[in-house]
């Protein structure tokens, strides 16, 4: 899927600052074996600047994902709240852009495909291990019951006696 921006009069100087406040329909993707689903539509409100080298975006962008809790795998929703920064540059100027990341390109046809800058800034704000709530009590690790719906009866594991001091340690703090 492409979203693209028409920057033309951006590239001919009839304007210097466009604003977009779009909301954008996404596909669910995998990140690793993890399957991102969206509840929400992605909304962006973005400023798009020219600059001498090309179109400076700034803005924010909103969402809810619907990802899998790492403590009971239970499927959860997510808010995601990020602000973006992103760089699209004229072709062969996209050695100017020092600090940045990722500089994309603007088209030929006068668009900036913003669809993988979206992306990009979603994919890297997902928690590697997203929790259900901060207070899961997650999977039981002897029975398997999920110990938020349930509660099980099985002792914990023995602590290895040479570990037994620092149990202890760790129960007086």
């Amino acid at each position: 899927m492409k979203i693209l921006i028409d920057v033309r009069k951006l590239l001919h100087y009839e304007e210097v600052y466009l604003e977009e406040d779009h909301k954008y329909t996404f596909e669910p993707f995998h990140l690793g074996a993890e399957e991102v689903k969206f509840i929400s539509p992605v909304h962006l409100h973005a400023g798009l600047t020219r600059i001498k080298s090309g179109i400076l975006l700034d803005g924010h962008i909103d969402t809810v994902v619907e990802v899998t809790c790492s403590r009971c795998l239970e499927r959860t929703e997510l808010p995601l709240d990020v602000d973006i920064h992103e760089v699209f540059s004229i072709p062969g100027m996209e050695e100017t852009f020092d600090g940045f990341d990722t500089v994309f390109t603007i088209g030929a046809d006068e668009k900036i495909d913003i669809e993988p800058a979206l992306n990009e800034n979603i994919i890297v704000n997902i928690p590697v291990k997203p929790l259900c709530s901060e207070n899961c009590l997650g999977i039981c690790p002897v029975c398997g019951k999920n110990r938020n719906l349930e509660k099980c009866n099985c002792e914990e594991e023995k602590v290895d006696p040479r570990l037994e001091v620092l149990k202890k340690l760790k129960d007086s703090l």
